[in-house]
């Protein structure tokens, strides 16, 4: 409660570019976290990228070019994925042509996504306005976030190579029944039943080779804080039963996180 007074009365009192700055930075300033960087779970996300066959020093590249920094452990690694995603493609002789966002939020990983894949079509998909859920989470009942929330997701998703659909992922297979995706990144609702219904939606609008990803996974029994084991369960009962093969990597590098947080990246077992 004190948190989210915090933000009103700072984002009352500042200018937008101030708020964005406290806000992007809100574990160090909010909660006063010392981010104390894990050696061995940068060491376990660097040989899930070699057995991956992504080139680390591109990641640093593609990460540098688009101002974050490889060794920033507040970072979080699915950017690091996906900078280096199309070494996986590659190394089958393969394009990106579609890729597919479950959860829009402001449009800053959509908009990191149509820069370092400006030859394809990124499509994202993100609950109504008028949707209930939509207008619960996140703080988008404060008059002031959800005004900065607007005006960030429309400043995000001007590139021309960005598709825009308000749409429940309930929907998503009537949506898109005429496209298969290379990349499904699933990003939206992390508890059940709508994770593991994204998860089995996006199977279907995939081809064999493509690489399913999901965000904010718990191993450990969790559920709060947009946070779950329930993601995990359902990939753990695709590999299982030998439909998918999962690799797990740290979503950040921090020591003092309670629980670990993950990021899975995802293949089809029969390519």
């Amino acid at each position: 409660m004190l948190y989210k007074v915090s933000k009103k009365l700072i984002r009352s009192i500042t200018t937008e570019s101030f708020y964005k700055l406290l806000t992007k930075y809100y574990y160090k300033i909010f909660f006063l976290k010392k981010e104390i960087k894990n050696i061995s779970m940068l060491k376990h996300n660097e040989e899930i990228f070699q057995k991956l066959k992504i080139n680390l020093n591109n990641v640093k590249t593609t990460l540098c070019n688009s101002g974050i920094e490889y060794d920033d452990c507040s970072s979080s690694w699915h950017y690091h994925l996906f900078a280096g995603i199309n070494d996986i493609f590659k190394e089958k002789n393969l394009n990106i042509q579609n890729i597919l966002e479950i959860g829009t939020d402001t449009g800053e990983f959509t908009n990191f996504l149509s820069r370092i894949y400006s030859n394809s079509q990124i499509y994202t998909v993100d609950l109504p306005e008028d949707d209930p859920i939509f207008k619960k989470i996140y703080g988008r009942d404060d008059l002031y976030h959800r005004e900065f929330f607007f005006n960030e997701r429309k400043k995000n998703l001007i590139p021309s190579n960005i598709n825009f659909i308000k749409l429940n992922s309930t929907k998503l297979l009537k949506e898109f029944n005429d496209i298969k995706f290379d990349i499904i990144w699933i990003d939206g609702d992390h508890y059940n039943p709508q994770v593991t219904m994204d998860i089995m939606n996006s199977m279907q609008l995939a081809h064999e080779q493509s690489v399913l990803c999901v965000d904010d996974i718990c191993i450990e029994d969790y559920k709060k804080n947009y946070a779950s084991n329930e993601s995990y369960l359902t990939l753990k009962n695709l590999e299982n039963n030998q439909i998918l093969k999962n690799y797990f990597i740290y979503k950040r590098v921090i020591s003092n996180q309670n629980p670990a947080k993950f990021v899975s990246c995802s293949f089809f077992q029969n390519t």
